[in-house]
């Protein structure tokens, strides 16, 4: 799988309200991109949508510190 097609399929199940299977879509995307914000970003908010708030918390730590 391309980091684009994880990008598609996570935000896919992020909008049907499938997060932790966008979850784990987004987690392939930061395997494939580690440097990636965007992944990172996306990969926090489906983990915390999913009620994972550690996990959330600390995929927005890696998207912050992929962005600076």
């Amino acid at each position: 799988m391309t980091f684009d097609a994880a990008m598609r399929l996570g935000w896919g199940h992020a909008r049907a309200g499938q997060f932790d299977q966008a979850s784990y879509a987004f987690g392939r995307a930061t395997a494939l991109v580690p440097g990636s914000a965007q992944a990172w970003r996306a990969l926090a908010d489906t983990r915390h949508a999913a009620g994972d708030a550690r996990g959330g918390g600390e995929a927005h730590l890696r998207a912050i510190a992929a962005s600076v």
